[in-house]
Parts: structure tokens; C-alpha cells; sequence
């Protein structure tokens, strides 16, 4: 299909809901085989490669990986998998590099990480699809439906993070701007080489592309960067910095910003909770970072 012949069976890289691979071919180079979840609708899936597609071409520079097309030139073909399903299958190339999470970014590497986001949203800006209106609970504009969820956990910062957002965050969303966003700049998805200059070396899943406040996108990498003790902004404040040596944040995100933070934190949290109890096969990823947001919303918050 794809004409890629690998040396050694792929290696399952660890996903939410794709069934992803990594293929090395006997020269080396390598690629990412994603095959979709069967519950993914393709339309949802043509909005992940556009969206890619469009960023990579107003911004050529931005470290993303590279739509392969098949044999046939499809970039969405469907393959015959042994259950009977049709499934659609997607290959890009891959980027080298460490997740972010494993290292411990100095001032001038968190500055890069903003100003590369904010290109990303600049690249973005302009990017249209008829699948980007689709509803997410991981969309901040839906923060209010993980009411429901504030049972799953007794801690008071929780509770703290919901009063904020009904008294004084709701009135003011209005003026935030929107436009399509890569929906989850995290630790995991960042790709780093601590010994170059180029400090990022990717940006990788782009499942949750949807349109959404333009700060919800720099909330997602600012709430990867909160302290569990101490100051919690003395990371995350490097990253605005950069952000805002390319990208103009409006008063109403430079005054939300922080409260955007605190309600990433808590969509992670509650959203951990709740998918590692319905999703049990796949708890152990699902639960990962459970103690540490609810170590770092209580430092956020001070409770």
C-alpha cells in the first residue's frame, strides 16, 4: 500500500485511541503507521491531516512530521483488517527526539517552546475545516460538563478552580478569540533534544484539533510546566514570554491565562480519573498523571 518494507516487525507505540506503530526500513529511516480507532468518524480524521497539512505549509519550519501518501497517492486509504473492519490507515514520517516530560527545560528552552507554539497557532490561524466545530470534552469551552465529574475526587482545589470559573471566567470568555488549535501542546507530545540549539525537535497528535479559544492551546503547554511545590510559575512564565515574541496575546487572554491553566489541570485531572475507571484495559496509560495534577492544581490554587 505504502511501499515501505520494514526491517523487523513495527514497534506499538503507546496510544489513547489509534493503534500506532513505529517501521524502520533496512536503511534506517522510519515512519509512523497510525491505523484509526474504528470509532473515529473519517471526516474528524481528514480535520487531524489537513490541519497538519496547512500548518506545515504556512510555516515549513515547524518541526512536524510529514504526510506519506499511499501508493496510490491517498493520504487516507482504508485497509482489510483481520476482524472484517475497514480501517483507515495514516503514515508520516518520524521525529526524532525525548518527550519533554523526561527532561528538566532551562529558562531559554522553555522560551522556545512558547515562541514554537505560538507559530503553530499563527500557521493555524487561517485554517478552516468542516469537522472543527465537533464537540470535545477535552475543549475548555466544555469545562462545565465535568461538573458531573467532581464526585471522582475530594480535593478542595477542585472545587476552588469550578468557583473561579462560574463567578468570574464565564462573564469574560466572550472576549476570547477562537480559531482552529492543535488541542494538547503536553509533556508527551513534545519532542526535545536538550543538547540543541533547535530545543524542540517535534510536535506530535494532533487528535484533539478543534476550534477553540486561541489561550486554550497556550494553556495546554503551560499547565505541563506547573510547579507541584514552590512557585508554580517560575517555569510557565518562560513560556509566555516566548509566546509573546511572536504571537500578540489580547487583554482578555493575558488576563485569563492564568485561570485557563487551572482548568487544563483540572480536565486532566478529572478526565484521568474518569477514563482509567470506563477504560480499564488501558488504566495504567490512562492514570499516569493523576497524582501529579493533583499535586500541581494544589499548588496552583493553594489549598
Amino acid at each position: 500500500m505504502y511501499g515501505i518494507e520494514a526491517a523487523e516487525n513495527p514497534v506499538r507505540l503507546p496510544t489513547e485511541r489509534d493503534d500506532t506503530f513505529r517501521a524502520t526500513t533496512r536503511l534506517g529511516d522510519s515512519y509512523v503507521v497510525k491505523i484509526a480507532h474504528p470509532g473515529d468518524h473519517p471526516r474528524v480524521i481528514d480535520l487531524q491531516t489537513a490541519a497538519l497539512l496547512h500548518a506545515s505549509r504556512r510555516d515549513a519550519l515547524l518541526p512536524l512530521e510529514r504526510v506519506i501518501s499511499s501508493a496510490d497517492g491517498e493520504q487516507l486509504p482504508r485497509v482489510l483488517m483481520h476482524d472484517g473492519q475497514r480501517r483507515i490507515v495514516r503514515v508520516t514520517t518520524f521525529l526524532p527526539g525525548r518527550a519533554l516530560r523526561s527532561v528538566h527545560p532551562l529558562p531559554d528552552q522553555l522560551r522556545q517552546c512558547g515562541r514554537v507554539l505560538a507559530r503553530l497557532s499563527k500557521s493555524l490561524s487561517d485554517f478552516h475545516h468542516d469537522a472543527a466545530d465537533r464537540h470535545l470534552i477535552y475543549d475548555l469551552q466544555n469545562f462545565h460538563e465535568l461538573d458531573a465529574m467532581r464526585p471522582l475526587t475530594a480535593i478542595p482545589a477542585v472545587g476552588r478552580v469550578f468557583e473561579w470559573y462560574k463567578s468570574t471566567f464565564m462573564p469574560a470568555a466572550v472576549e476570547l478569540p477562537t480559531q482552529v488549535v492543535h488541542g494538547d501542546f503536553s509533556l508527551d507530545n513534545i519532542l526535545v533534544d536538550p543538547a540543541s540549539d533547535a530545543f524542540v525537535q517535534g510536535m506530535l497528535d494532533w487528535g484533539d484539533v478543534m476550534r477553540s479559544w486561541r489561550a486554550a492551546d497556550l494553556a495546554s503547554g503551560l499547565a505541563s510546566q506547573v510547579a507541584v511545590d514552590g512557585d508554580p510559575w517560575d517555569r510557565p512564565r518562560h513560556m509566555i514570554d516566548g509566546y509573546r515574541e511572536v504571537c500578540a496575546m489580547s487583554d482578555a487572554e493575558s488576563e485569563l491565562i492564568h485561570g485557563l491553566v487551572s482548568m487544563r489541570i483540572t480536565q486532566r485531572l478529572l478526565l484521568a480519573l474518569h477514563l482509567s475507571e470506563a477504560m480499564p484495559d488501558n488504566a495504567e496509560y490512562l492514570s499516569r498523571n493523576i497524582e501529579w495534577s493533583a499535586a500541581q492544581l494544589s499548588n496552583l490554587v493553594g489549598v
